[in-house]
């Protein structure tokens, strides 16, 4: 079982992330404000390679639920940190510039995939903090924001790219985030990881000794 689990999360992070990638070296080029756009399209690019990268890991560094979980959220954070960076730093070249989409949003994105990144070492057990339960609740918020923010950006986009193949290309891609994300904020709530946190009190069936 522990075995289908593994491939199943390597096909899903091979395919998104190819699919990632794609649609933004996609988006980019038929983007008629390409050059603006550099930036957060190599953020997006960065992001892609980075879960396709941790795809293509799966199977030869994570031997149980925790590890494979703690990887991710690494992964994931420190990709979605750096994707957010990007975008915001683009940003201050674009025309029109909206406080709270372009700036206030961004920033969040970049402190949330930091919350991400800094947490992966607790979901293990690895480390022991008196707030392992704040932190896991931070967890979980900053998954579900994450997914709230690329529903936000998905209708958003709609008036830049309207009918366009950019605009598929795009909306494929935050397609994507939204299940990559939805399923870091499923797995926090495996026995083993609520266990590892001292959410849950009784060790799951699966945990290893």
């Amino acid at each position: 079982m522990e075995i289908y689990r593994k491939h199943h999360l390597k096909i899903m992070m091979i395919v998104l992330g190819l699919i990632v990638l794609l649609t933004t070296l996609w988006s980019s080029l038929d983007s008629v404000d390409f050059q603006n756009r550099s930036l957060q399209n190599l953020g997006g690019i960065a992001f892609g390679v980075m879960v396709l990268t941790f795809g293509l890991k799966v199977d030869d560094t994570h031997r149980s639920k925790a590890a494979q979980v703690s990887g991710f959220i690494l992964v994931i954070g420190t990709a979605f940190a750096t994707r957010e960076f990007c975008n915001l730093a683009g940003q201050w070249s674009a025309e029109g510039l909206n406080f709270t989409a372009n700036v206030l949003l961004p920033a969040i994105g970049v402190i949330m995939g930091f919350v991400l990144s800094g947490s992966s070492d607790y979901v293990t057990g690895r480390k022991k903090s008196r707030s392992n339960k704040i932190i896991w609740m931070l967890v979980v918020f900053s998954f579900a924001a994450i997914c709230a923010l690329m529903l936000y950006r998905t209708v958003d986009i709609m008036q830049y790219f309207g009918t366009t193949l950019a605009f598929y290309a795009v909306f494929i891609e935050y397609i994507c985030y939204i299940i990559i994300f939805a399923y870091g904020l499923y797995s926090m709530f495996s026995d083993e990881i609520r266990y590892n946190m001292t959410i849950g009190v009784t060790p799951p069936d699966d945990a290893e000794a």
